[in-house]
């Protein structure tokens, strides 16, 4: 494969801690140039991580093949819009749309120009995601699946000022449910294999319009038709367990949300409790998770391989958020998840 050359639009905090270190060891590919609004950002990080050029205008920038783009959700349709019309391929940070019709819009333009895109969701890539994903596989088909996905932290003082990208529910996409949220319910869909998903109670609260507890309850679908009940819980006001579990009869498969979380198999019906420890420490699992999402994107761009776009962008997750959104505050307290098992 020749040498990819890539551009990254958005100099912040992420860019610069991951992607670009992560990236610039990759073989096969060469960071072309960075862009930001605040071009004195961007000539900073260019200048650190050693990028030939810096931009502050999309329209200013040089031909490239691919594009990492690391802006807020809200952003993102006139971007990925400007991208398609250059036939530049595309990863986004997650999510790649606040709501289906313009997940569904990108999708399109890409798909009429064959041009690769992907999403962020580096949670599939950690090593507890993919390992209770293959136990769950070994257990009997016919066998009825319950599951509970929780990130319940309080918020402490932020040290973020008041520009803070969640701090305003339009570049946000809504709040903590699109910012974390998307993040844990698209490892219970890549844990469970779900093809479909559907919300049959929903509560959500908000401070000056932006989401900070959501509350859903509802049930997925498997390929093989069965259907998987859930409870999902994010809340930035209580503390609370946080983890994914999966249960099957007196079974089940628990994890928490650390890049290096262990295993925890259990079984009610007698003594049985096995932990498998996670084969890496956090920092290094993160790294490792970062990387792989780039390699996929990279090998799919390789194989020109479009038909994947709809999977690795998340479409699932984002009908999940944008299903949410639409309940405009749901109806009160719901959360069981105490008595859920």
């Amino acid at each position: 494969m020749k040498e990819l050359s890539v551009g990254i639009i958005g100099c912040g905090e992420i860019t610069e801690q991951f992607h670009l270190p992560i990236l610039r060891k990759l073989k096969g590919l060469r960071i072309s140039w960075l862009c930001d609004i605040n071009i004195q950002r961007a000539i900073q990080i260019a200048q650190r991580f050693e990028v030939s050029s810096s931009y502050c205008s999309l329209e200013e920038c040089s031909e490239v093949d691919a594009v990492l783009v690391a802006t807020p959700v809200g952003t993102r349709r006139k971007i990925l819009t400007t991208i398609n019309g250059r036939g530049w391929h595309s990863f986004c940070e997650k999510p790649f749309a606040d709501r289906t019709e313009a997940h569904e819009f990108m999708l399109n333009g890409a798909e009429r120009s064959s041009l690769v895109v992907a999403c962020g969701y580096m949670r599939r890539y950690y090593w507890a995601t993919r390992v209770a994903s293959e136990f769950i596989k070994s257990w009997a088909e016919g066998e009825t699946l319950r599951a509970v996905a929780s990130d319940c932290q309080r918020l402490k003082r932020s040290p973020h000022g008041g520009n803070w990208y969640l701090s305003n529910a339009a570049l946000s996409g809504g709040g903590f449910l699109m910012e974390t949220g998307s993040h844990l319910i698209d490892q219970l869909f890549s844990i469970v294999g779900a093809i479909d998903v559907k919300i049959e109670r929903f509560s959500q609260k908000r401070v000056n319009t932006v989401d900070f507890e959501t509350v859903a309850i509802g049930s997925m679908r498997d390929v093989s038709g069965r259907t998987i009940p859930f409870e999902f819980a994010l809340s930035r006001f209580r503390d609370f367990w946080s983890g994914i579990t999966v249960k099957a009869g007196t079974r089940s498969v628990e994890l928490n949300l650390r890049p290096d979380s262990p295993i925890v198999l259990n079984n009610s019906a007698g003594p049985t409790c096995c932990t498998f420890p996670a084969p890496r420490i956090a920092m290094t699992a993160l790294v490792e998770a970062y990387t792989a999402q780039f390699l996929e994107f990279l090998k799919r761009i390789e194989h020109n391989d479009v038909a994947s776009n709809e999977t690795a962008t998340g479409l699932l997750t984002t009908r999940f958020l944008s299903e949410c959104y639409q309940q405009n505050g749901g109806s009160g307290e719901i959360c069981s998840l105490e008595r859920a098992f």
